[in-house]
């Protein structure tokens, strides 16, 4: 075994990983700050009621709190970190098989391995005792053991239980079994969204932590306005995961087109989507709603169904207006649309009549730009 060819390896392996951060993930990158920033303006706009809040609480629960709520991200970061560390050990393509059929030493390999397992743990485990666990675990020696070891563990039996991949000759994305168009459509961009498009995926994940501190602050008493800007938010997030797969979509138009799929066929597949992704979160924004704050207010609780599913319904109605293969472009139309409408439900229950009014007025300026895109 020689440990200078391992660190070589260690050392290709993470610029190969900061090189794909830069160049491959930089749009990924871009959303994860922008939801940051907004994240960090909510918390800097309502700080005052929080720590309003905060001081109602004696500082014994306010201690155990977080010391429980520090527990559990520990025993989360266990679990978390075994997947990366199977992807080193278990992915192909990967640095370890092409070292491997290149003739490198299997002892090598292993060290190479093990390395960089360490860096992983190392980097993962330290991150969260920086900056969650010193100061809000306030544990013992023996309890940091204890805690530190179940994560461990609990990561180790994630690796045990981890199903390898199949590999087949060919990566297929949709059966055999007899669809119309419109359901082959459909099909292929969910596979798409949840498979392939990394921001699609990220945005919705964003979209339902975003619901989560929603209902933390729900939990807290916040008010009711507050909860209506965050599920504005969660909307606006969930909006983005179809826009990003129209852009996508706008580089290969040419096929839709090839096979007969006219302009109303194409607005109706990401109608679907769309109305699908609505009525998921729209759902869960109402059941963290309700276990969080209680039946109390139904109707206002309800507000937050209708305001969430707003802006993905809005997508269809503007997509082929401006320009399709811009999200960008998509995201702030349906913004500013959706901050009207959003604004008025949350005014009264009755301009929900608007939404219908206002999607089939749309739809008429995008008449057959399908086209023409």
């Amino acid at each position: 075994m020689s440990l200078s060819r391992s660190l070589r390896l260690t050392w290709t392996h993470n610029k190969q990983f900061f090189q794909k951060l830069r160049y491959d993930l930089g749009r990924e990158l871009v959303v994860l700050i922008s939801s940051a920033v907004l994240l960090g303006l909510f918390a800097y706009i309502f700080r005052d009621f929080i720590n309003d809040k905060l001081k109602a609480i004696p500082p014994s629960e306010q201690a155990s709190i977080a010391r429980g709520f520090a527990t559990f991200l520990l025993l989360l970061t266990g679990p978390l970190l075994a997947s990366p560390i199977h992807r080193l050990w278990r992915d192909e393509p990967s640095l370890r098989s092409f070292a491997n059929r290149s003739g490198e030493n299997p002892r090598t390999i292993s060290g190479f391995l093990v390395i960089q397992t360490f860096i992983i743990l190392v980097f993962g485990f330290g991150i969260y005792w920086q900056f969650i666990g010193r100061p809000w675990g306030h544990w013992d020696v023996l309890q940091i053991a204890l805690w530190q070891s179940a994560s461990l563990c609990l990561g180790i039996f994630r690796l045990v239980l981890h199903k390898e991949k199949t590999l087949p000759s060919f990566k297929p994305l949709l059966n055999d079994q007899p669809s119309t168009r419109i359901e082959t459509l459909i099909a292929w961009r969910w596979k798409q969204i949840f498979l392939r498009n990394r921001i699609a995926k990220l945005c919705l994940m964003l979209a339902f932590l975003l619901q989560i501190f929603g209902g933390a602050l729900f939990a807290l008493k916040a008010p009711f306005p507050l909860a209506v800007l965050i599920a504005m938010g969660s909307g606006i997030l969930i909006a983005c995961a179809p826009s990003f797969q129209l852009e996508e979509d706008m580089r290969a138009i040419w096929f839709e087109r090839q096979v007969g799929s006219s302009h109303a066929e194409y607005v109706a597949v990401y109608q679907k989507i769309c109305q699908n992704l609505a009525l998921v979160f729209g759902l869960s924004v109402l059941l963290i709603s309700f276990a969080t704050r209680g039946i109390a207010a139904p109707t206002d609780t309800l507000k937050l169904f209708a305001i969430t599913a707003l802006f993905p319904l809005l997508l269809p109605a503007v997509m082929f207006q401006i320009a399709p293969e811009r999200p960008v472009l998509q995201i702030m139309t349906i913004t500013l649309i959706g901050i009207f409408l959003g604004t008025a439900i949350f005014a009264h229950w009755a301009s929900v009549a608007l939404v219908p009014i206002a999607l089939v007025y749309a739809k008429q300026y995008q008449q057959n730009n399908f086209y023409r895109s």
